[in-house]
């Protein structure tokens, strides 16, 4: 009987464990450039542009797991008319690793809070 208790006690355990991060996903995205007018640090772009792509997402916190900057080659063109300027486009890829609440890991950062910190490292 002690044994049958224990096991439904290991797997009440396992269960609540695994149901407490069931809200985390990995997101790869792409935009435009390694940095901004506001913000000329590549790192710092980066993690602005995670941190917004977490919140649009719903999530609150986030980790980066990989950053890949390169420039898209431009297509032959840019002739009269052309909307194509022939010119190559800085382009950055994330993939970020998303939670709906603070996984207690290394490493993971708050989304709203660094919004703030580097608007405020950028607004001198």
């Amino acid at each position: 009987m002690k044994f049958l208790s224990l096991i439904c006690a290991c797997a009440l355990f396992v269960t609540s464990a695994t149901t407490a991060f069931a809200k985390d996903r990995s997101y790869k995205f792409t935009f435009n450039g390694h940095a901004s007018e506001e913000i000329a640090d590549m790192d710092d772009y980066a993690m602005m542009r995670a941190a917004e792509y977490a919140l649009k997402k719903g999530y609150t916190h986030f980790v980066i797991e990989n950053t890949r900057r390169y420039v898209k080659a431009a297509r032959n063109g840019g002739g009269l008319g052309s909307r194509n300027s022939g010119k190559p486009k800085p382009r950055t890829e994330l993939k970020i690793h998303v939670y709906d609440a603070d996984p207690a890991i290394e490493g993971v950062y708050e989304a709203a809070s660094t919004i703030q910190g580097l608007n405020t490292k950028y607004a001198e």
